[in-house]
């Protein structure tokens, strides 16, 4: 790792280095599917919201994020659960890739309580599509919005619920939309629970957005863990030249993204940065 800064009288590194493992827990890409057939009917994993006959979503060939099967949520009845835990702590992420024709929108809503025989129902947040590319959450009895999406395209969505933290962070396409008390119960503003249970894929939109048809393709849940955190001083990193003035080169053993800061020897931090280049540079 070279550095270009102003470094007089360098006098210390310090370098810590956090290790992040991320499991894959639950995957779906529906390609075992038959078309036509429902998606809850043929897995051991999917389920509907109470059973009842209607509620199961068809496993579609219209339109696919990668090969050639989606399950496909219209208006009406269909109600599509996909149970995760009960998890009350730790991080997870559940992702999935989501697509609406031109002029439709769609409909998802992540649980704190679920169960196919209880209607002891607890939400922790409802996200809404609109016909017209806008989206709309309620959490933490609050409504919000100023994301979009494009129609007619396939996008991501990530909900992170991270039990230890107690925060619920919704990403599209990687980005950062919405972040609120995960344990908050999401319509009233009231304390709740602080779990994870289920996803629900329902067929509503917003009041007055129009029809409802989208498309859910490649389900990811996944667990981040921490699983090692290392530090180094001068003694185990090496550094030159030293005293620097307008370059620095840093090497370090560590093979994960590494956090490093710069002391003079005034013990004023000079810079701090995160490495990601090779280990050994």
């Amino acid at each position: 790792l070279i550095m270009n800064k102003q470094l007089l009288l360098l006098a210390s590194v310090f370098i810590s280095g956090g290790l992040f493992a991320q499991t894959v827990i639950f995957e779906d890409d529906f390609e075992s599917y038959t078309a036509g057939m429902g998606v809850a009917e043929q897995s051991d994993t999917w389920t509907t919201w109470t059973g009842a006959a209607g509620e199961d979503a068809d496993i579609s060939t219209d339109f696919a994020n990668s090969g050639s099967n989606s399950f496909k949520i219209e208006s009406g009845s269909n109600d599509v659960i996909l149970p995760v835990g009960p998890f009350t702590s730790g991080k997870y992420d559940v992702k999935f890739m989501m697509y609406m024709p031109q002029g439709n929108g769609g409909y998802f809503n992540a649980l704190h309580a679920w169960e196919e025989d209880n209607t002891a129902y607890e939400w922790a947040v409802d996200v809404f599509f609109s016909s017209t590319g806008a989206i709309t959450w309620t959490a933490e009895g609050a409504a919000g919005g100023g994301a979009s999406f494009d129609p007619a395209t396939w996008f991501e969505v990530q909900v992170t619920a991270d039990m230890d933290s107690d925060v619920g962070t919704l990403y599209i396409n990687g980005e950062s939309v919405a972040s609120w008390q995960w344990s908050i119960n999401n319509g009233s503003g009231a304390a709740g629970m602080n779990q994870l249970r289920a996803f629900d894929f329902y067929g509503t939109v917003p009041a007055g957005s129009g029809p409802v048809t989208y498309y859910i393709d490649d389900v990811q849940v996944i667990e981040t863990t921490t699983v090692a955190v290392a530090e180094a001083s001068k003694n185990v990193a090496g550094f030159y030249p030293n005293p620097a003035n307008s370059e620095l080169t840093i090497r370090y053993d560590f093979d994960q993204p590494t956090s490093i800061t710069i002391f003079n020897l005034s013990g004023q931090k000079v810079v701090d940065f995160t490495a990601r280049s090779q280990a050994g540079n």
